[in-house]
């Protein structure tokens, strides 16, 4: 397996710090005394795109134009990341890989009786088609699932009705409501029933109807409180570009619009409005599918929007969606950027922005002081023509972390890419990563107890793994902050797996003693929806695991035990195979080793190995010819722990 090398360099993050942070993306406290330094990367792997306004099929083509990775970071050994803590359940699946084109969606709602309810973007069709795409539905009461594993979603059998981008919320009475987008009649789509966890949807497409041609989409919801019967919404016009058939709507593409009901959803008093504070006038030409997050607490509601090439701002309101106000939170140098040239004579304007990668989550604490995240971005323009087209850099890390009272640009690193071999270089095969058009650390979510402690799960890219098409893999991690975001806990996997991608991570807002989450899970990086995705051949047909975990609140805000075992990393691949299957081990100390293959009742299938290796990257074979086609884990043991990964055999 050929690896490529990243060297990194120091980088001078291009954020202006306040007195009050004046060292910016360096020295967070994690654990104890122990401190840790971001590693940033900007790799020379770039897009160019005319523009990032979201996708329904990935329409968008993001083929990187250079393979000879180089770039800077700040060098930081850090320790291996605890194995495996927690259990997940899988609670259903999904051929449609796609569950947000930026920031994770609402679609987890945890209520404080312990009960869950859980939504995703589900498609039982492997063909390509996704005919059936609509709203995957999971319910836990509170000891047990009692909705699980669905194979048809819950908005029924319409042909024309094609829907996605599912948030779920809880509100007075337990009634539950779900909002999605409508391809079938380009409107919202609002479904709610009187008791949650039970009984038939009621579904209407015509109260939200989108005063924009092609209507509305990639919506967000979320309630004031479970004992209020307030709904809040935003959401999207259509574009113009891209083949959505919209139309530039108040000379905004997309718009970004609010609505709001005060009844449970029964009626709304307010619908696609276009707050002023964010429109073109403000310097905004428009927002990106899924660039904006939402949270609300009792009657304050907040939210953020912005792109990757725009400002990002917080846009509250503190009388229940009414009146609002705006605070700048990362300035771009560009109002109205529509792929002007960066780069004037006079200009003063660098070619290359650090900005935000488009992926944002929001969260309100007791004080409903509003704690904002996502992923570092760099963008380019290097030509001195308006040509309408920018470059991205899509292998960019840092998951960055803002709150009220620091100042504009004044933003935050709080954890980068997992460097485990210690080795300050991010070892990537030779095409690199999937595409999910947003930083290698991002996608992040978050929670927060009643004491006020904040819980943070995010995506990033796994050092060191392949997923047999020559491309790293991403897993899910967690982390979290007891004062406040002043400092935060070294963060870990709690289902690590360095042979599948997990994504999307959807935490619940309420945590109780353990912190409620749901991930995409599948074997090939990236994800197979749309043309001129360079994923799509790998992961065609391809069906992803939806799944709930519920890590208890002691490993993420106490912090977890260093990890002590040798093994810093095991991978397989190709995975799925036939015959025989490549495994990867990576030790941080000489150790011998014992390997096991079990099924999924977890009967012995295959004779034990015993080898003794060397530390540093080793390479040994399984031979599967004789296994029946399925899933199967292998365990790998040592004196001090083991490590269990999962293989498909074809």
């Amino acid at each position: 397996m050929k690896k490529t090398l990243i060297p990194l360099f120091l980088l001078s993050i291009a954020f202006q710090a306040n007195s009050q942070n004046a060292n910016t993306g360096v020295s967070i406290v994690k654990t104890g005394n122990s401190k840790k330094t971001g590693l940033i990367v900007k790799t020379s792997v770039r897009t160019r795109v005319a523009s990032l306004k979201g996708e329904d099929a990935t329409r968008q083509t993001n083929t990187p134009v250079s393979n000879n990775l180089s770039g800077d970071g700040l060098k930081k050994t850090k320790s291996p990341s605890p194995l495996s803590l927690t259990t997940a359940t899988q609670i259903g699946t999904t051929y449609y890989q796609l569950q947000t084109n930026s920031s994770v969606r609402n679609g987890l709602f945890k209520n404080k009786d312990g009960s869950v309810s859980a939504a995703w973007v589900f498609s039982n069709d492997p063909s390509g088609i996704f005919a059936d795409r609509g709203t995957g539905y999971a319910y836990n009461n509170g000891s047990a699932w009692t909705v699980l594993n669905p194979t048809a979603r819950i908005e029924g059998a319409l042909a024309y009705e094609r829907t996605g981008w599912p948030s779920v919320a809880i509100t007075k009475g337990n009634q539950e409501a779900i909002i999605a987008h409508n391809t079938g009649v380009n409107n919202l789509d609002f479904m709610n029933r009187p008791a949650k966890g039970t009984g038939s949807w009621t579904q209407d497409t015509i109260t939200l109807k989108s005063p924009a041609q092609d209507g509305n989409w990639w919506p967000r919801m979320v309630p004031g409180n479970t004992d209020s019967n307030t709904l809040h919404v935003i959401s999207v016009t259509a574009p113009a570009a891209g083949g959505f058939g919209g139309k530039e709507y108040l000379n905004q593409s997309p718009a970004l619009t609010y609505c709001r009901s005060q009844d449970g959803g029964a009626t709304w008093d307010i619908k696609h409005t276009v707050n002023p504070l964010i429109n073109n006038a403000a310097g905004f030409s428009g927002f990106g599918g899924d660039s904006y997050a939402i949270d609300a607490r009792g009657t304050t509601v907040a939210y953020v929007a912005g792109n990757q090439t725009s400002d990002l701002v917080l846009i509250k309101s503190t009388d229940n969606g009414t009146t609002w106000t705006k605070t700048t939170i990362l300035s771009f140098p560009v109002k109205n950027f529509t792929g002007q040239a960066l780069l004037k004579e006079g200009s003063g304007v660098a070619d290359t922005v650090n900005t935000s990668d488009g992926s944002y989550a929001i969260l309100l604490d007791k004080n409903n002081k509003a704690h904002v995240w996502y992923g570092n971005m760099f963008v380019s323009n290097p030509t001195t023509n308006d040509s309408g087209a920018y470059d991205y850099y899509p292998g960019t890390a840092g998951l960055m972390y803002w709150t009220e009272g620091m100042a504009t640009d004044s933003v935050k690193i709080i954890e980068s890419w997992m460097d485990y071999a210690g080795s300050g270089s991010l070892n990537l095969p030779s095409a690199n990563f999937g595409t999910y058009n947003v930083s290698l650390t991002s996608h992040p979510s978050a929670g927060m107890d009643s004491s006020g402690n904040i819980f943070l799960a995010y995506d990033g890219i796994i050092q060191g793994t392949n997923d047999g098409t020559n491309k790293a893999l991403r897993n899910i991690y967690v982390t979290g902050s007891k004062d406040g975001g002043k400092s935060w806990m070294l963060a870990y996997r709690p289902d690590s797996d360095d042979g599948f991608e997990q994504v999307y991570p959807s935490v619940a807002r309420y945590v109780n003693s353990c912190m409620s989450l749901t991930y995409q899970e599948d074997y090939a990086a990236g994800h197979g929806i749309g043309t001129g995705n360079p994923d799509a051949s790998s992961n065609a047909g391809v069906q992803a695991t939806i799944y709930y975990n519920c890590i208890p609140v002691s490993s993420v805000i106490l912090g977890v035990k260093e990890n002590t075992t040798p093994v810093l990393s095991v991978n397989n691949y190709p995975n799925p195979f036939s015959g025989v299957t490549n495994v990867d081990v990576n030790l941080q100390k000489p150790a011998v080793i014992r390997v096991d293959v079990y099924n999924t009742v977890g009967q012995s299938v295959l004779p034990t190995k015993t080898l003794s290796l060397n530390s540093g990257l080793q390479t040994f074979t399984l031979d599967g010819s004789n296994l029946k086609a399925g899933l199967y884990f292998y365990c790998i043991r040592t004196t001090e722990g083991s490590v269990t990964r999962k293989m498909i055999v074809q």
